[in-house]
């Protein structure tokens, strides 16, 4: 809780600072005070001042109560109203100043003061942000670029419309589209779901090694985590050796095995953002495969809004891969049309692709399912196409 030295208050006037003790508390039946006045006389004269200990109690006690006591602590006088309000007001500044609500509210305002055309009105309610800084901060949260999955067709499927960004820096990944708002985005839950063998654990590593400068967590459910290094290993082996050294370095592979694991680590990849140690937002998360980690049993709510909540507040690219269910029916046994596992309660993601592989030719065609930008239309799906080989994920057409 904040304290009058936490927000800076001056040492002696958070001492001399007191209220009337008639004005605490609610309004006194008159009544009782016929019937206890004794005693109610006998408490003021004992203790006629109430002193303030806190900002919280500065703020709930009325301005015209407020009264500072000279050095002896014998007398005090009337804080007058104006000042009594400035003081309230400077208070309840610093209040907001030192949350972390109020530190997101000052950086914003400093940044706009740098622009010419942004004047910042002195008429603000404290703690409120402009439309036009909400505007201005989106568009700078959304200069990062998209991460690239390795096919232009699969990144396009992905992409959002224009008006959503601006022209991203081309710093941070490597090999990325031709488009700059097409691939994986941050700030978002990217899924892909799909049966055994349709390259999905191909697609996350394949955005793993196509980062550059960037932090990246992979965790699995799978626990032979040797595999999946050098799986990595290989995707990155036609690069520069230096970057090579870069993206092997900054991706931490963990085994999550349920969803105790898969909390814990979440916890920790929040505290490492939130403290500094992992300069947000340029990071990657991966979650490969929620199936494999979670069941019927496990917290899906909790799961789904710590990663949005870590994609969110941390503009971090979170990637998820699910496995699909399908289940008999009929007399005749046959299979019905295979879904994503998890069931409808598992919501957390905010991109959604169904991936599965052709019939003939070994390529896998994708569906996009759920998109924040993109109407989806069952009678005509957007669709995207690629195949994977020992380079990684690969177009199966051509580029346009």
């Amino acid at each position: 809780m904040p304290t009058f030295q936490s927000i800076q208050m001056h040492p002696e006037l958070r001492t001399r600072l007191v209220t009337e003790s008639s004005s605490i508390g609610l309004p006194r039946n008159p009544a009782s005070s016929t019937n206890n006045g004794a005693d109610s006389s006998t408490l003021t004269q004992q203790n006629p001042f109430q002193p303030i200990e806190t900002p919280q109690a500065l703020l709930s006690r009325h301005p015209g109560s407020l009264r500072i006591i000279d050095s002896t602590g014998s007398r005090s006088r009337p804080i007058a109203l104006p000042q009594a309000n400035n003081l309230r007001h400077d208070v309840a500044q610093a209040l907001i100043a030192t949350s972390k609500y109020g530190r997101f509210l000052h950086n914003v305002h400093e940044r706009s003061k740098d622009q010419a055309d942004c004047p910042i009105s002195p008429f603000r309610v404290s703690g409120t942000i402009s439309v036009l800084e909400m505007l201005q901060e989106k568009a700078r949260e959304s200069e990062f670029p998209t991460l690239t999955t390795g096919s232009f067709s699969l990144d396009r499927l992905l992409s959002f419309p224009k008006e959503y960004s601006v022209a991203p820096s081309a710093e941070m990944t490597l090999n990325h589209s031709s488009d700059p708002h097409s691939g994986i985005p941050f700030g978002y839950v990217t899924q892909f779901s799909g049966p055994p063998g349709c390259g999905k654990s191909q697609v996350a590593l394949q955005v793993a090694s196509s980062t550059a400068n960037i932090k990246t967590w992979y965790l699995s459910s799978n626990p032979s985590l040797r595999s999946y290094a050098q799986r990595l290993s290989q995707l990155v082996k036609h690069y520069p050796q230096s970057v090579q050294f870069d993206v092997l370095t900054r991706t931490d592979f963990l085994s999550v095995g349920d969803d105790h694991q898969l909390l814990a680590a979440l916890a920790d990849i929040e505290l490492s953002l939130e403290s500094g140690t992992v300069a947000a937002p340029n990071c990657l998360l991966v979650f490969d495969s929620a199936s494999g980690c979670l069941n019927s049993d496990s917290p899906f709510l909790t799961i789904s809004n710590t990663l949005r909540r870590v994609a969110r507040r941390y503009r971090v690219a979170v990637v998820i891969t699910n496995g699909s269910v399908s289940h008999r029916s009929g007399d005749d046994g046959r299979l019905s049309t295979p879904k994503p596992a998890l069931g409808k309660f598992w919501k957390a993601a905010d991109i959604q692709v169904w991936a599965e592989v052709a019939r003939s030719g070994g390529e896998t065609h994708c569906r996009l399912e759920k998109h924040p930008a993109k109407r989806i239309s069952t009678e005509s799906p957007q669709v995207g196409r690629f195949r994977v080989d020992k380079r990684g994920v690969q177009d199966t057409e051509p580029s346009s």
